[in-house]
């Protein structure tokens, strides 16, 4: 089990927890890797790149990173029946990426399809 945490300027707690982790932070061919070490055995629910939303479908899913990759991953996942899609981000708003895809995640995190965690730091519990 993946979990984020996350605590605002006002001292408000967050927590979202998912069984599968995409990573979706730096370019396409060469993304960042964890910051984090993973356990044991959790390393084949860890995924870099995003082959088959589908494969997700029914799922909670927790997406770091919110550049465009990112995005679009958690749009694809997020229109899965069935699948809680969290987006995990380090800032504090959104820094960039397409305007129709920001638009986009706007109206899937409003319709609860998409939950998103700003200043959120991944740990090992």
């Amino acid at each position: 089990l993946f979990v984020v945490r996350a605590e605002d300027e006002r001292g408000r707690h967050e927590t979202a927890r998912a069984r599968r982790l995409v990573l979706a932070i730096g370019k396409r061919g060469t993304p960042r890797t964890l910051p984090i070490a993973i356990a044991a055995g959790a390393e084949s629910r860890v995924s870099y790149a995003l082959a088959d939303a589908r494969s997700f479908a029914g799922k909670r899913v927790l997406v770091v990173g919110l550049g465009d990759t990112a995005m679009e991953a958690a749009l694809a996942l997020s229109r899965q029946p069935g699948t809680l899609v969290t987006i995990s981000y380090r800032g504090a708003d959104f820094a960039r990426g397409k305007a129709r895809t920001i638009a986009e995640l706007k109206a899937q995190v409003a319709r609860g399809r998409v939950r998103l965690v700003f200043e959120s730091q991944l740990e090992v519990p």
